[in-house]
């Protein structure tokens, strides 16, 4: 069976058809950015128009924004360049992102725990609502909880091969992280403090370093 073969891979596909049905049957045809999410399309058209990192202030004031970390907006700048300016694509590169997240997840706890524990946390981030419903609205946090999963693998492979080199992509997730909301670099500097701690050897102050 594909699931005991390739959990993870089944746990993408789930957790995809999960997200994009979701999307499909209860979300693109009427979805319309509210709060943040607003803010974000608002900076992202506004680049696109050539108008700068810019969003609307109180008094319908356009004005450039230090207020929002510039990965997402980026992101959502990018879609509506490549796919036109709707609400649909995003939404679907977001599900896309959202499995991806889970199939990660499996990985870490069979690294962790074990082929049981991985199968079950397959399965339960797949269908969790916790997991996906920050996968039907334009916000950070289904690219913020992708770069999360991905920055506590890397640092649990950094505590056990003993290289510089191992922690380099740990460095570059932890600034992405950071470009996404700003209290990636706190998690970031926790990750630090545990490789010192685990580590052992000549590199154990450099890698966290790097």
């Amino acid at each position: 069976m594909i699931i005991k073969r390739h959990p993870a891979l089944a746990t993408f596909l789930l957790a995809l058809a999960v997200r994009v049905s979701f999307n499909l049957v209860f979300v693109v045809h009427s979805y319309q950015p509210r709060g943040d999410a607003l803010d974000y399309v608002t900076i992202a058209k506004n680049l696109l128009d050539g108008k700068g990192f810019a969003t609307l202030f109180p008094g319908l004031l356009m004005r450039t924004t230090a207020r929002r970390p510039p990965l997402f907006p980026l992101f959502l700048a990018a879609c509506f360049a490549l796919f036109g300016r709707g609400s649909v694509a995003p939404l679907l590169i977001l599900s896309l992102i959202g499995a991806v997240t889970c199939a990660l997840l499996v990985h870490l706890a069979r690294r962790l725990f074990g082929e049981r524990e991985a199968l079950v946390t397959g399965l339960l981030a797949a269908i969790s609502p916790g997991m996906w419903i920050n996968n039907t609205t334009l916000m950070s946090e289904t690219i913020y909880v992708l770069l999360l999963v991905a920055l506590v693998l890397l640092a649990d492979r950094a505590t056990r091969v003993h290289t510089v080199a191992a922690v380099l992509p740990l460095g570059v997730v932890a600034g992405l992280m950071t470009l996404t909301r700003p209290e990636g670099i706190l998690l970031s500097a926790l990750l630090a403090f545990w490789i010192v701690a685990i580590r052992r050897g000549g590199d154990r102050w450099r890698a966290p370093g790097a």
